[in-house]
C-alpha cells in the first residue's frame, strides 16, 4: 500500500528555483525576479501580460525585456495558440537552460 500524507506539502507556499539560475549572471535581477514570480505559481496557472504588468510598479519596457532576456537565455518560451487561424491564447513554457548540460549538477 502506498504512504499517504494527509498534511499539507510544506513547501507548497514556497517558490522553488534552482539555485542554478539565481547565481546565473546572464540574467539582470529584474528578469531574476521576474522568472521566480513565475515559478511562484502553481502548474496551468493562467498567465497574462496584463496581470503581469499590474502585479508590480515596474514599467512594461521593462517587463517586455525582462521577458525577452529570459526566452534569449532559454528560461521562458512562448507558444501563440490558434484555432483555425485565431490567436485563443498564448502557452508560457518555463525551461531549465541547463538540464542537458552535462557539466551542471
Amino acid at each position: 500500500m502506498p504512504v499517504r500524507k494527509d498534511y499539507p506539502d510544506p513547501l507548497s507556499g514556497w517558490a522553488k528555483l534552482r539555485n542554478l539560475w539565481a547565481r546565473d549572471p546572464s540574467i539582470d535581477w529584474g528578469a531574476l525576479g521576474l522568472l521566480t514570480y513565475l515559478t511562484s505559481h502553481r502548474d496551468e496557472f493562467e498567465v497574462r501580460l496584463d496581470v503581469i504588468y499590474r502585479a508590480r510598479a515596474s514599467k512594461r519596457h521593462k517587463i517586455d525585456r525582462w521577458l525577452a532576456e529570459l526566452e534569449q537565455h532559454g528560461y521562458l518560451r512562448r507558444e501563440t495558440k490558434r484555432v483555425n487561424g485565431v490567436v485563443v491564447g498564448t502557452v508560457w513554457h518555463l525551461l531549465d537552460p541547463y538540464a542537458n548540460d552535462p557539466d551542471v549538477a
